[in-house]
């Protein structure tokens, strides 16, 4: 079954279950293996300081996985444009 997430959604699936989404300044975190995700630029030139949504969000992201125990395995963060994710809960792989 593949599931395509929106903007805020979240979705608990089983081995049959792929799940889809798109990121730009949104952050993504995967629990099969605690794995960060996105925080783009998605507007450059109208970025800066603390107006980078991607910066906020991943400093957000990763004060979340900290402060409820978590340990981050692998991230790809930041940079400048969007992210295809696509999770396969059977085999784990993003």
């Amino acid at each position: 079954m593949d599931i395509f997430l929106q903007p805020g959604e979240l979705y608990f699936g089983d081995s049959d279950t792929c799940i889809r989404t798109v990121l730009g300044s949104c952050v993504s975190l995967t629990f099969w293996h605690p794995k960060l995700l996105g925080g783009g630029n998605m507007f450059p030139k109208l970025s800066a300081g603390k107006y980078h949504i991607g910066l906020n969000n991943i400093r957000m992201a990763r004060k979340l996985v900290a402060q409820h125990g978590f340990n981050c395995m692998s991230e790809h963060l930041g940079g400048t444009g969007h992210r295809h994710v696509i999770f396969d809960i059977e085999s784990g792989n993003v």
